[in-house]
């Protein structure tokens, strides 16, 4: 499995946290969640898989709470993981990440985590946009 990022404190226990995270496209654009506050980021909707969730029901699900866009969830494109620190939850991760491909269906309403907020984007110009590099590399393959 390709990894991203390496522990930048590598004696911390890093809890593993498998979660899918979505390349939906709606006419030509691709869908992305902005999230505000401590991460000031854009990036793929998506998110943690919860007890008793698959993969496709919990990206479903996290994509609507991102961007409040009902999404149908195709084909896993990758994985891939990556050692990072979690300030919303106090902890060092090592993220197991689930990379589906589907499209956007429609938009339901304004997305119901709060800082997020949605948005249609080129896919050429949203890959100078995605905070994260990993996020960059996957979308730089799938275009």
């Amino acid at each position: 499995m390709r990894c991203y990022e390496y522990p930048s404190h590598p004696n911390e226990y890093h809890q593993p946290r498998p979660g899918a995270y979505g390349i939906f496209m709606h006419k030509g654009q691709l869908l992305l969640t902005f999230q505000a506050g401590i991460h000031n980021q854009w990036q793929f909707p998506g998110g943690g898989v919860d007890k008793g969730e698959s993969f496709s029901q919990a990206l479903i699900r996290e994509a609507y709470e991102e961007t409040g866009w009902k999404v149908s969830v195709e084909r896993k494109a990758t994985i891939y993981r990556r050692f990072i620190y979690m300030p919303d939850y106090d902890i060092y991760a090592e993220k197991i990440c689930h990379i589906y491909t589907g499209r956007a269906i429609l938009r339901m309403g304004d997305p119901i985590e709060q800082e997020h907020s949605d948005a249609l984007i080129n896919p050429s110009s949203a890959l100078q946009m995605l905070s994260d590099p990993s996020q960059v590399d996957v979308l730089s393959k799938f275009l």
